[in-house]
């Protein structure tokens, strides 16, 4: 199920700097490529489902607002900005 693959990496980038840090290099072209390399493959729409997910079943408010951090960040990471 291509959302719980959305479900495993919010889960395991919550926790993995490394990770993280290596994403934040990356041009935007190349996090979709890296992550299927790692065997997360799954759209916008299913992080989006999977930030519901998480959300809904969060022990906390923090927790749950630390996704929402997640999926923006992710956003932003994937996004290409045009230069002007």
């Amino acid at each position: 199920m291509p959302t719980q693959k959305a479900i495993d990496f919010i889960v395991n980038l919550r926790y993995d700097r490394i990770l993280r840090k290596k994403m934040n290099q990356m041009r935007p072209e190349q996090v979709h490529p890296y992550l299927d390399t790692l065997g997360y493959s799954f759209t916008i729409e299913q992080l989006e489902d999977a930030v519901t997910y998480y959300k809904l079943r969060s022990p906390t408010e923090q927790a749950a607002c630390e996704v929402d951090e997640i999926k923006y960040w992710f956003r932003f990471l994937t996004r290409v900005f045009d230069k002007k």
